[in-house]
């Protein structure tokens, strides 16, 4: 994180701003693996009259070299400011040019700033892929998780479709044993070929 030299009017101004804010609802769907989120449009509509109030403006620019990133400044109308860069690794996906996956990481990294700036959650902490609800045990959680994510790796680098994705997903999900998760990993490992996970 880099600050101006001098907090005392943005440091005041960010904690009447949180004690303001509350969670946004999540009302869109990720399909490929199930969980929720709140769009952007409606997470910064909810937060610019909060930012105005308290006499803050958010700043978010691309960053990166080789890779996605997004810088975020908050601003003070004092002048006084702070920022934090973010950047993540990112490749060509199944049907998307180089542009729309960027634009997507984009979209996606501007959420997580803005909700981490403003102390909020915008969409439920699910770790990664996790599945959204399920029947298995406690002692199943973690090789569901496992098998999700895998899914998804494979998806990412167009190895199995969005269907066939899903559909993993969702027998995993109802996978009642060890046993029948063990034997969808074994499946998803038999599609990797010599790219491995």
């Amino acid at each position: 994180m880099n600050h101006s030299e001098q907090l005392d009017k943005i440091a005041p101004a960010l904690v009447e701003l949180q004690s303001d804010a509350h969670n946004v609802a999540a009302t869109a769907k990720n399909d490929f693996i199930g969980s929720k989120y709140t769009p952007l449009p409606e997470l910064l509509n909810y937060l610019k009259p909060l930012l105005h109030k308290h006499r803050l403006a958010i700043v978010q620019l691309p960053a990166g070299t080789g890779r996605v990133g997004l810088e975020t400044v908050v601003l003070h109308e004092s002048g006084q400011w702070i920022s934090a860069e973010l950047s993540l690794d990112f490749e060509k996906e199944k049907g998307k040019s180089l542009a729309q996956v960027a634009g997507s990481y984009i979209s996606y990294l501007r959420r997580y700033a803005l909700g981490a700036v403003v102390g909020i959650a915008t969409d439920p902490d699910l770790d990664g892929n996790a599945p959204v609800e399920h029947k298995s045990t406690d002692g199943l959680d973690a090789k569901v998780k496992e098998i999700r994510a895998h899914a998804a790796w494979l998806y990412k680098h167009q190895i199995i479709d969005e269907r066939v994705g899903k559909e993993v997903m969702q027998r995993a999900t109802a996978a009642g044993s060890v046993d029948e998760l063990e034997a969808i990993a074994a499946e998803l490992k038999s599609m990797e070929g010599s790219e491995g996970w």
